[in-house]
């Protein structure tokens, strides 16, 4: 610990205690960081081993669930991915249907609700790890098949498009 500044070390010594078991009460200890000392949230997340972006998310969850009757114990249930993925539909009408949804769905199916799709039953997931130019080349074969390019790098419809490529099929016409 650092003699610098007992702030510091006492916030990393209280989050610390809470990381793994309990992330609701470290979501608002970040939050309060994030409000009292904004100048050493990412030290603080760094300190204790949490990435910036989930360090912003769990402070932004505290925030978002800090005004709503809903017991931490819930939350915690539920866990932050979640609670992060339905934070930007939440509001007071909606939180108790969001948070069922939340509940009784995997992560890739409430995702999927929340963008109007219907999730697939017995689905599963493909994770690969592919070389630059490999990558670069399926990416290109997924746009040729479907796929359309997002605003982060990405794709929607890859599934679809991976279907259509393997089963010879192109893309249908007006997609």
């Amino acid at each position: 610990m650092t003699k610098e500044d007992p702030y510091l070390d006492d916030k990393i010594a209280i989050i610390a205690d809470f990381v793994g078991r309990d992330f609701m009460r470290l979501a608002n200890e970040l939050q309060q960081v994030q409000e009292q000392r904004s100048d050493m949230f990412i030290e603080v997340a760094e300190r204790v081993g949490i990435g910036r972006r989930k360090a912003f998310a769990l402070a932004r969850i505290a925030r978002l669930f800090e005004d709503l009757d809903i017991p931490d114990e819930q939350l915690n249930r539920i866990g932050w991915a979640k609670l992060n993925r339905i934070s930007g539909h939440l509001d007071e009408d909606n939180a108790v249907h969001l948070l069922s949804l939340a509940e009784s769905n995997t992560f890739y199916e409430l995702d999927a609700i929340l963008k109007g799709k219907q999730p697939i039953d017995g689905a599963k997931i493909l994770l690969l790890h592919l070389k630059e130019a490999d990558h670069a080349r399926l990416y290109k074969l997924l746009v040729e098949h479907g796929a359309k390019p997002t605003g982060n790098g990405g794709l929607s419809g890859k599934e679809e498009a991976l279907v259509n490529l393997l089963s010879g099929s192109s893309a249908p016409s007006g997609k």
